[in-house]
């Protein structure tokens, strides 16, 4: 493969200082290559289509990423017919094995574009031309979609535990004025649910205790959230790829997002009410049916 040496700026870089070496890591001619170079090369190895790998540390993605953030792709319906499913690996250190195949393993599970928390984006065309656009069509969309207000919590997939992509919050009781809290007097009660994010459906749900258990099911697509107004629910999860499980208590004010592929069962330990809601509209959400308890 071809790929750029280390250490040199990228805007004055000529074609004959490009790295000649093979997908084991030794330069056949050229100077020292780019400490990616494993990232590169199983991209190659895992994708017969692979022509061009294109990582770049594209500034909008990158930012999200840092802030614990993704664009909430759903929302641009044109997205996916273009990228498709765009995966996400964890923060792991930069030019390792444990990065490389992780972004491998996105792209086997048929991703053209990877973003990787807190270190860029990387996306694989059959060209350098195709591997181009699709990285265009990424920043851009999610330029777009983070001046919409258009986010949520970035999911960085099964290759980390349950808990940390369980994204638990419990909002605070307080008078004072906040974009997300609760509060109640003698006028009656106030939740401020969602401060920012992007909502492409939303639903009021009431769970009575002592009957069976709400959802047992999970979603291709989206993430889904839940707010307890009133009450106590027991909420199972499981992931659909590692069958990892995990139970969290819900009290009022707790807010609950979901991942994709995370199937999940509401118990009502007291009779509640909750919002429910996500970022894709329900038609996207390719919701299956999987029980979870």
């Amino acid at each position: 493969m071809l790929i750029t040496p280390s250490g040199v700026a990228k805007d004055r870089l000529d074609a004959s200082e490009l790295v000649t070496m093979t997908l084991d890591g030794e330069v056949l001619e050229g100077p020292k290559a780019s400490s990616e170079w494993r990232m590169h090369a199983w991209a190659y190895k895992s994708l017969e289509y692979a022509g061009a790998v294109l990582h770049t540390h594209a500034p909008v993605l990158t930012s999200l990423s840092l802030r614990g953030l993704g664009p909430a792709w759903s929302a641009l319906g044109e997205v996916g017919a273009v990228l498709g499913r765009v995966g996400v690996v964890g923060r792991m250190a930069p030019g390792s094995e444990e990065l490389a195949r992780a972004v491998a393993r996105e792209l086997e599970a048929g991703a053209k574009v990877v973003v990787m928390a807190g270190h860029g984006v990387v996306s694989v065309g059959r060209d350098m031309q195709e591997a181009w656009v699709l990285m265009d069509k990424a920043e851009h969309s999610a330029g777009i979609l983070e001046r919409a207000g258009a986010v949520v919590p970035l999911d960085e997939g099964p290759g980390t535990t349950l808990e940390q992509r369980i994204k638990v919050q419990q909002l605070p009781l307080t008078s004072e004025w906040l974009s997300e809290k609760r509060w109640k007097d003698n006028r009656g009660e106030i939740h401020l649910v969602l401060g920012e994010g992007w909502v492409g459906s939303l639903g009021v749900i009431q769970l009575r205790a002592g009957t069976a258990p709400r959802g047992q099911h999970y979603h291709e697509a989206g993430w889904e959230g839940v707010y307890v107004v009133k009450g106590q629910l027991s909420c199972v999860l499981e992931c659909v790829q590692t069958r990892q499980r995990l139970e969290l208590m819900l009290e009022p004010g707790s807010r609950l997002w979901i991942p994709p592929k995370v199937a999940h069962a509401l118990i009502a330990l007291k009779d509640s009410w909750a919002v429910e809601f996500s970022d894709c509209p329900q038609e996207r959400k390719a919701t299956r049916p999987w029980k979870v308890v």
